[in-house]
């Protein structure tokens, strides 16, 4: 076995462990069957980056990116399905024009609604509007490192 193929596997593992921090909070969730006060914004963030990365991963044929974020996806799904079936708060509302709190809708259906149609609206620019395949990568990889980028400080959201 290679360096590389070390270095691989050594990523996915600790990659997939790392998509497991949700865990704690998703079984929270299942034994009191309601989300509480646990916030949707980071499982949202994983999945969409997952997503992302997962079709930046086809588009590489990169082993290591498909397998990482393959695991991810499925796991993020089951987070944010399971957070929506539990949420007491499903219903579109006006919360994003009207609250003066926050300007990011608290309703976790608005939330997971808004972000699907932005990486359809992107997923859609890429494909139709954007016809070199090299700029595509290109756009796809720098779109999936912003969408990493907040992912992470996602939790933070939560510290006002």
């Amino acid at each position: 076995m290679d360096a590389v193929s070390i270095l691989s596997l050594a990523c996915i593992t600790v990659t997939i462990i790392s998509f497991t921090a949700g865990m704690p909070d998703f079984i929270i969730i299942l034994k009191r069957k309601h989300t509480g006060s646990t916030p949707f914004l980071p499982f949202l963030m994983g999945f969409i980056t997952n997503i992302g990365c997962l079709l930046y991963g086809m588009l590489k044929w990169d082993f290591t990116i498909l397998v990482v974020n393959s695991v991810g996806s499925v796991l993020h799904v089951f987070y944010v399905l399971v957070y929506l079936s539990y949420s007491s708060n499903k219903l579109f509302g006006a919360s994003v024009l009207f609250n003066n709190d926050m300007y990011w809708s608290q309703l976790p259906l608005e939330q997971f609604t808004i972000a699907t149609l932005l990486m359809v609206g992107l997923y859609l620019y890429l494909v139709h509007v954007v016809v070199d395949p090299r700029r595509v990568e290109s756009l796809l990889g720098l779109a999936t490192c912003v969408l990493i980028l907040f992912a992470n400080v996602s939790p933070m959201a939560e510290l006002r």
